[in-house]
């Protein structure tokens, strides 16, 4: 429920059903070695995530850095163009102007004469002036239209480097912005892994504590120390009066809206409407709580002394829970209501409909991965009827 369990953890588990394998004791020194572990994992993924925000946070300025080049490369084509389309204009009124004063060139004959500003000179030296007054005219207006020519020139090239200028930012833009998609999906990766970190730094905590009140000491195996406390009980109840048995424990292949989807069942669902009380299974005492989980919702965790022999049930997708950890519960105790309706229990990602999915492993409760580690398929301990069909009651043999 909590984490995707592997083709490997599920063949594991298989087998674990059909050899038993014995596992080594642990300690409540283990445990607490386990939480240093998870505290530095933690602090681990803190630091990443600081690392990767402020990559992001220098990978947002660079876009925005990008972007403010963009636009003024953008502002200066459209300047350059103006420049440009105004230089024209001024080649077009200096050379009217030139030509306005230079209208007494004519030619005649084949042959050039200066008409009448020549010809209205006062004397030869005056003439000569005017002569020379005309071909500097001449020579400025080529001069400064051939000037013109090349700021045209000069102003196109501009504009060219400039688009292709922008053309580059533009593609360093979408680079920058892929690269802040790949931060963006590292940075939900990580925070992911925190939470789950979190949760089970929060679990292996009430663990230790809940060990600690029930007497056990540093190096004591925490399987022995443990049993002393929880009641004994000879046999476990269906945890609910009714309902319909809407999916087994086990391999399965079913539809998920519009993906066929096949996973491993870690327990057994139970599906009805209304207001439905969930009850202890069995005797024993309340070792854990998860409250809001985005997969499973509100969980309830107790671990029972059946036979001299240490089993924990789970009871997960519950809308509202009764109990606290170190509660003494039995058979009779109400411990939670039934959830898991997407409509009302928006947080629990993990279900599609009302119904309680109901758990039970080897061993006492010490985490999440200590249940998935005992995982059995609970109707080797409860009786319930084949998959699709209804009880009414909770003792009832099918």
């Amino acid at each position: 429920m909590k984490r995707v369990v592997s083709i490997f953890l599920i063949i594991n588990l298989l087998c674990a059903l059909v050899i038993p394998i014995p596992t080594s004791a642990k300690t409540l020194g283990d445990l607490e070695r386990e939480l240093d572990a998870l505290e530095a994992k933690y602090e681990k993924q803190e630091n990443e995530q600081q690392k990767t925000e402020e990559e992001i946070a220098t990978t947002k300025n660079d876009i925005n850095t990008t972007r403010n080049k963009i636009t003024k490369a953008q502002e200066d084509v459209v300047k350059l163009n103006n420049e440009i389309k105004q230089l024209n204009k001024d080649i077009e009124k200096k050379d009217a102007e030139i030509k306005e004063i230079m209208s007494f060139v004519q030619l005649s004959n084949g042959e050039s004469a200066y008409l009448e500003y020549a010809f209205g000179a006062q004397d030869f030296t005056d003439f000569i002036y005017r002569v020379a007054v005309s071909e500097q005219l001449a020579n400025y207006n080529d001069e400064l239209i051939d000037s013109f020519n090349k700021m045209i020139k000069t102003n196109k090239q501009k504009t060219k480097e400039l688009k292709k200028k922008e053309e580059e930012l533009t593609k360093l833009e979408e680079s920058l912005k892929k690269q802040l998609d790949k931060l963006g999906n590292r940075l939900e990766d990580i925070i992911d892994i925190k939470v789950d970190v979190e949760k089970d730094i929060k679990t292996q905590r009430e663990a230790i504590k809940l060990y600690k009140s029930m007497g056990c000491k540093t190096n004591e195996d925490i399987s022995n120390c443990g049993r002393n406390i929880l009641p004994p009980e000879t046999a476990l109840w269906r945890p609910v009066n009714s309902g319909m048995i809407s999916s087994n424990y086990g391999n399965r292949c079913y539809y998920l809206g519009s993906s066929y989807v096949c996973d491993f069942h870690t327990g057994i669902d139970m599906a009805n409407s209304g207001t439905i009380s969930v009850y202890a299974a069995g005797t024993g005492v309340v070792v854990g709580t998860t409250y809001h989980s985005s997969c499973g919702g509100n969980i309830i965790y107790v671990s029972h002394n059946i036979n001299g022999t240490t089993y924990t049930t789970v009871y997960m997708h519950l809308r509202r829970m009764y109990v606290q950890k170190g509660d003494v519960v039995t058979k009779n105790t109400v411990i939670g209501i039934m959830g898991g309706n997407p409509s009302s229990e928006w947080w629990d990602s993990c279900s599609t409909g009302q119904h309680l999915h109901f758990m039970v492993s080897r061993g006492i409760y010490r985490g999440y991965d200590s249940v998935i580690a005992g995982l059995m398929n609970p109707r080797t301990m409860v009786n319930f009827p084949s998959e699709g069909n209804w009880f009414t009651d909770r003792t009832s043999r099918y």
